[in-house]
């Protein structure tokens, strides 16, 4: 009996702690310095409330949204991947001639050649410049590193340069 009573706290104490996490406070606002958030939908916005920054996917949020992030003091950085290409993009099927290989652990993903220049026009002039008249802070850019996975020759042999034009 005394060894059933010595062990008996221990699953008490857990059972009240599971018990009491349901009133355990939120994190004060804009008390983390930063999160990023892709693929967050807007009905979880509330997710963002710890952050001083946040990096969101721009096609998911609007303008209003968006500065009413910025109200609360928050810097709202949009995502930008400048290096590859995801098939779940509306533009997918306009750029998938310019995807050089698959994403190395990201089924959904190819590198894009970001040489071109239809490519880069895009990138700036459409997609930016929509994400840019949201009202964010800035660009948080991703897969700058597509050089790595381009074929050294073509520039040599072309003269051009894996981003030209920006």
């Amino acid at each position: 009996m005394r060894k059933l009573l010595r062990f008996f706290p221990l699953p008490l104490l857990l059972l009240c702690l599971l018990c009491l996490q349901p009133f355990r406070p939120e994190p004060a606002a804009n008390s983390k310095p930063y999160g990023v958030f892709i693929g967050l939908e807007t009905a979880d916005l509330k997710r963002l409330r710890p952050y001083r920054t946040v990096v969101i996917e721009p096609s998911s949020f609007s303008a209003e949204q968006i500065k009413a992030l910025q109200a609360e003091g928050k810097s709202v950085y949009g995502y930008l991947n400048l290096g590859s290409l995801e098939n779940y993009r509306p533009y997918y099927e306009r750029f998938a001639s310019l995807t050089l290989a698959p994403y190395e652990n990201w089924p959904e993903e190819h590198w894009v050649d970001v040489s071109s220049p239809t490519w880069q026009t895009f990138v700036v002039d459409e997609l930016g410049a929509a994400y840019a008249a949201l009202g964010l802070d800035g660009f948080f850019l991703d897969n700058c590193d597509v050089y790595a996975t381009l074929p050294a020759r073509r520039y040599l042999s072309t003269g051009s340069r894996p981003c030209s034009a920006a």
